[in-house]
């Protein structure tokens, strides 16, 4: 006997659709579709919130929330480059202006607290809140710390305190006296190249834009300028135009609100180009005074030309880049320095060095910015060619 199902509980299926469906039954068929109504909410409910999310993001009241002043972004955090954006030309001038300040002769302040601006001897600019600042060492070769002050946009008069010069390179660390000032986070060195929009604070005008024209740029005028040295920068950014030989110091920003160098100054007389140390040498810097209160630079004590320099020669024919060690005819100074650690390890005049610890050397990342990676102490693993045999060796770097 054939047992039917209760009205209530049958499920129809259309005719038209395929067997293997019909065959599911009406409750299955339901039930996929509840899933496939749930799915399809689930999708139109994501796409509606990313396009009303793009118009927060987007919009003004965001920015100014997230960038402006007081905002949830902190200046004090170097941010990673997924995380930066370009800031609104106000945010920036705001940003670049808080930490700048200009250098006079104490006797240029007045009694009535008034400036006189043409006496201004200098720029500088504030890496920390507590009062660490950057600056050109050569201001105070020609002057005596006591008898200068620092004058920020708010118009605070700063005296300098303890200050920390660099060995290898024209920078100055400066704590100045009590606490004050603002810091932006430092540009990595992938991210300064050619026509990179960049700006200089000036505190009577605000931010003015110029361009870097190189990051690697080296002029020689002498024979001697071919050889050079592991302890001291040769490579630096060119600017477009300098605006003022007084800008020497100047920080150079970015329109991520990121420090891309200091200005340092003319790079040829009779011409508006100018020079800039990079970032890594200034954040190197502070780092080892934060942590050790002096400013200490790796030794290694070798003298090079680079192979790309080498006009016809035959090893350029098999390599690109590298240093070969040389002798400097004009200062004699020896391929090896009589203090290096590398005296008696057996490297030879000729000698082609073409990476540390893995680290190809070339114009982009000649020898003194590698060991900016590095402290005293640390131990380098230094590949070299002779004769056409690659060889290793490893060394523990000394201190200036």
């Amino acid at each position: 006997m054939l047992f039917k199902k209760n009205k209530k509980e049958e499920k129809k299926v259309a005719p038209h659709l395929p067997k293997e469906v019909r065959l599911k039954g009406g409750e299955a068929i339901e039930r996929e579709n509840w899933f496939l109504k749930l799915f399809i909410l689930a999708v139109v409910f994501g796409f509606a919130s990313g396009i009303v999310g793009g118009m927060i993001v987007n919009s003004r009241f965001f920015d100014n929330w997230l960038w402006g002043e007081g905002g949830a972004w902190k200046s004090t955090v170097t941010v990673n480059r997924t995380e930066s954006k370009n800031l609104s030309r106000d945010n920036l001038n705001n940003k670049a202006l808080s930490v700048a300040f200009e250098i006079y002769p104490a006797s240029a302040l007045s009694k009535d607290s008034l400036i006189d601006v043409n006496a201004k001897v200098g720029s500088g600019f504030f890496l920390t809140s507590n009062g660490y600042a950057a600056t050109v060492k050569n201001i105070f070769e020609r002057f005596n710390k006591k008898d200068l002050i620092a004058v920020n946009s708010e118009r605070k008069v700063f005296r300098f305190g303890t200050v920390y010069n660099d060995p290898i390179s024209d920078l100055a660390i400066v704590k100045m006296e009590g606490d004050g000032g603002g810091n932006l986070p430092f540009a990595y060195e992938e991210d300064i190249y050619a026509d990179l929009d960049v700006w200089l604070p000036f505190l009577d005008t605000g931010i003015l834009q110029t361009k870097v024209l190189a990051n690697d740029f080296w002029s020689p005028k002498t024979r001697s300028d071919y050889y050079f040295d592991s302890e001291k920068i040769y490579r630096f950014g060119l600017l477009e135009d300098l605006y003022s030989k007084k800008e020497g110091g100047s920080a150079l920003i970015d329109l991520r609100g990121e420090v891309v160098g200091m200005v340092l100054g003319v790079s040829e007389p009779g011409n508006n180009f100018s020079l800039f140390l990079k970032s890594p040498v200034i954040s190197s810097a502070l780092k080892k005074v934060l942590d050790k209160s002096e400013i200490s630079r790796s030794y290694l004590g070798l003298h090079y030309q680079e192979v790309n320099n080498l006009v016809g020669s035959k090893m350029q024919n098999s390599l690109k880049y590298g240093i070969v060690l040389s002798t400097n005819p004009v200062s004699g100074a020896l391929f090896v320095d009589k203090k290096s650690p590398l005296l008696k390890l057996g490297l030879q005049l000729g000698d082609i060095v073409t990476s540390i610890n893995d680290e190809v050397i070339s114009p982009l990342r000649s020898l003194p910015e590698i060991l900016l990676d590095y402290s005293p102490g640390d131990k380098l693993k230094i590949k070299y060619e002779r004769a056409g045999a690659e060889k290793n060796l490893e060394v523990n770097l000394l201190k200036i």
